[in-house]
């Protein structure tokens, strides 16, 4: 091997090796293995290039080093230790003229690697990072044992769909501008591990198509083409035996199913005893919207979560991207409500992904593959969810291009770091693992210096998004430049983390805005950004937002019927949302059955329909007397969710109804929800031209209304097997279920027998057929 080859580290290590021989039988016996296992490690380190030469050699001395640290009489010593330190040396040599890692040439066990990949994951959504809002104690268990790495970077996009250079700069290695989102230009990080003996495999979102996957991977199972999908129902694909692709299949929930495909491939590594390492690939698509949790993991009430440090109403300035499709899905400006209610299910989606990511370690630890195997858990890059206004990620924000990531694994020191990483530094850190050649052109640093105790080279960070804005930070300060709009930002981050008081242009500032302003210019140059201080189309810096939120017509149904109709409260083929936002105007969408019974009440956290008492309708058979049913529209089959407040005195009957199903005054089903059940109370009823029959074969016992508190309820129709399920509050087990058949599709209303109620927020999935309404 050349002396080319060493670096000054590997020159101070050996001298260290050489320094410690002379004593070495003075040394105790654990100080032996010490010496004798960093000789090892410096050996596979620094011997980087591959020769013909045989390790046979090298296999036996290390088997009789082995030999020779074993504790020993006094008598034998000296001898021992001369033999001992004689071997050392012909250990070191044979490993400098065969010139190959012990790792690669299968001496030390390769590890395997399990990597957990989040999308849309902030870096502040982690309890264990101090969160104290969020659930998530399967990862706060592996941040305990691992390393935190509390500055990790996506560099940034040329475009919205920010998921995609994140994952090509991840699998290839290269920067933002090296590399675009040109995948097949370039080897990527599973194939270079296939090349070297790993097994490969993956499960999840997959941005670059079917002939990519086949490069890589030696088995792909549940794969989503694509950037998004509805995590209920998420469409994927298996690569077969014969290189084909099955059909896509809807196969359940997101997390679930990844999840479940992770632990069988555990399992079938198992199965083989260790024959080949591993890398498996988890590509999650959750906490990206739609932001939807499965039933039983809405689990945080809206009006508990603190809005962001960073809250605003609106941006202060147009940045650009201000009506891209992830800032459309909410109304502007941000209302506190909106956001607490987009944060309560960004966390249920993430509480939900750490139960599964759970799942996958549990078996791990169960197969007894943890010992040899290094865990990375990681996002593509964070996401504002009301931020300084915004809801995405096309911006350059810490909340935005931050990404959580932790290792664990068995040389690594748990704890954290403070020291500036990209997403793509993990390209050279697992080939690094593999013992495998790191390609020519590779940009990110092996981040093993961090837990080794060696000097790290990164001193500050630059991140770009299209040709809108250029960012750096140092330390302590942050420039950002958008470039169309001629603003400039500058924060101390030490005094204001959350980048909110702007200091460019103040005369205090004058210094340290030219420093970062050369910074930033550097910084292209390093990273061969094409544009400099200007560049793009100019663009004014006021945003005016859209009278009207519209679907851009690409975007799927899930997304339409989540994002695209509270501002209006219209009814689509797609189902309804109503937040009683626009006030009195919401009564004219009802039809009641005393009008004086029902008023819009403004409440804290915003507006509902509040029933005030008792209505003076008499029905013409035993029924609900108070009814308040949407105007003009009948449904089949759907899945209704509301928010329901029960305003009156305790007793057994203390009621709320939801009606469905509603063809004349006479001939509707309700589901009436009470303290307490017996014949004529909490149940599933038919009212058919006669008073009302039960038809649960379901329920329980009562329900607990409590004082001033929301209830979640779900009520689901499935018309063609008849069946009808009730969720209270417990999204994953119904309350009451009954199957009947004699109503196929009616109108959906809310009321009560004799009680006073709220109903706070309507959004129901099913066809809308536009149809009259019931008279009475």
């Amino acid at each position: 091997m050349g002396e080319g080859n060493f670096t000054e580290r590997d020159h101070r290590t050996w001298a260290w090796v050489g320094a410690t021989l002379v004593p070495f039988g003075r040394s105790s016996y654990p100080e032996r293995l010490v010496l004798c296992a960093m000789v090892l490690l410096t050996v596979a380190r620094t011997a980087p290039r591959r020769e013909a030469l045989t390790m046979f050699g090298l296999r036996c001395r290390v088997r009789q080093l082995g030999a020779c640290v074993s504790p020993c009489k006094p008598a034998a010593t000296v001898t021992r230790t001369l033999r001992c330190a004689h071997m050392i040396v012909r250990v070191t040599a044979l490993a400098l003229l065969c010139g190959t890692p012990l790792v690669a040439q299968g001496i030390l066990p390769r590890p395997n690697v399990l990597f957990l990949f989040a999308d849309d994951q902030r870096a502040d959504t982690l309890g264990s990072w101090g969160n104290r809002y969020i659930k998530t104690p399967n990862l706060d268990r592996l941040a305990r044992r691992g390393l935190s790495f509390r500055r990790t970077y996506c560099m940034g996009s040329q475009h919205g769909a920010v998921c995609a250079p994140s994952r090509t700069m991840l699998l290839t290695g290269r920067s933002l501008h090296r590399v675009y989102s040109r995948i097949a230009d370039f080897p990527i990080l599973p194939e270079l591990l296939r090349n070297v003996g790993y097994t490969t495999f993956m499960t999840g979102k997959w941005h670059f198509g079917k002939r990519a996957t086949c490069r890589g991977w030696d088995r792909a199972r549940s794969v989503l083409f694509g950037g998004m999908s509805d995590h209920n129902r998420v469409p994927t694909a298996d690569l077969q035996q014969d290189g084909r692709w099955s059909k896509p299949r809807r196969r359940g929930f997101s997390s679930t199913v990844f999840a479940n495909e992770a632990i069988s491939y555990l399992e079938d590594q198992a199965k083989t005893g260790g024959a080949k390492p591993f890398f498996a690939y988890v590509s999650f698509t959750a906490p990206h919207d739609p932001r939807t949790p499965p039933p039983g993991w809405r689990r945080y009430d809206p009006e508990s979560l603190p809005l962001p440090r960073n809250y605003r109403g609106m941006h202060p300035f147009n940045n650009g991207a201000m009506a891209i499709r992830d800032e459309k899905l909410g109304a502007w400006p941000r209302t506190p409500a909106m956001v607490r209610e987009q944060l309560a299910e960004y966390y249920g989606l993430i509480t939900h992904l750490d139960h599964e990511v759970g799942r996958i370690l549990a078996k791990l630890r169960e197969l007894q593959l943890a010992a040899n195997t290094y865990v990375v858990y990681a996002a593509d890059h964070g996401l504002a969810v009301g931020s300084h206004g915004l809801l995405g990620k096309q911006n350059l924000y810490e909340h935005s291009m931050q990404a959580p990531l932790i290792i664990a694994g068995q040389d690594i020191k748990a704890g954290s770091t403070n020291a500036f990483a990209y997403l793509f530094d993990l390209f050279p850190t697992i080939l690094e693992w593999a013992g495998a050649p790191i390609p020519k052109g590779t940009d990110g640093l092996s981040l093993s210096p961090l837990w080794q105790g060696g000097e790290w080279q990164r001193k500050a960070i630059y991140t770009s998004y299209a040709k809108n804005i250029r960012a750096v930070r140092d330390d302590r300060y942050k420039l950002l430049r958008y470039l169309r709009v001629d603003r400039t930002q500058l924060f101390d981050l030490q005094e204001d983390p959350h980048e909110m008081r702007n200091l460019w242009g103040l005369p205090q500032a004058k210094d340290v805005a030219v420093h970062m302003r050369a910074l930033l210019a550097a910084q292209q140059k390093r990273w061969s950004d094409p544009l400099g201080w200007t560049g793009g189309k100019p663009m004014g810096p006021t945003f005016t937002p859209p009278a009207k939120r519209r679907s851009d017509g690409a975007q799927p149904a899930w997304v339409r019927r989540k994002y695209f109709r509270s501002a209006t409260g219209v009814a689509t083929e797609d189902g309804l949302t109503e937040d009683f936002a626009q006030g009195d105007a919401v009564l004219d969408r009802f039809v009641f059955t005393d009008p004086k019974a029902w008023k819009i009440a403004a409440t804290d956290s915003g507006n509902s329909l509040e029933l005030l008492g008792k209505s003076k309708y008499r029905p013409p058979v035993r029924s609900p007397t108070s009814i308040a049913l949407i105007k003009g529209v009948h449904y089949g089959d759907f899945v209704l969710d509301v928010e329901l407040e029960q305003t009156g005195r305790e007793y057994g009957h203390r009621d709320l109804c939801v009606f469905f199903g509603v063809e004349a005054k006479d001939r509707f089903y309700y589901v009436h929800l009470a303290s307490k059940a017996d014949d004529h109370a909490h149940n599933i009823f038919a009212v058919d031209g006669k008073p009302r029959v039960k038809i649960a074969s379901k329920t329980t016992a009562g329900i607990k209304w409590g004082d001033g508190k929301r209830h979640r309820v779900r009520v689901r129709r499935v018309t063609g097997s008849g069946q009808i399920t009730v969720w209270f509050d417990d999204m994953e087990t119904p309350i009451m279920q009954a199957t009947d058949r004699r109503f196929v599709r009616g109108q959906i209303g809310f009321g009560s027998f004799d009680d006073s109620g709220k109903v706070h927020r309507i959004a129901i999935e099913g066809r809308a057929i536009p149809a009259g309404d019931v008279e009475f």
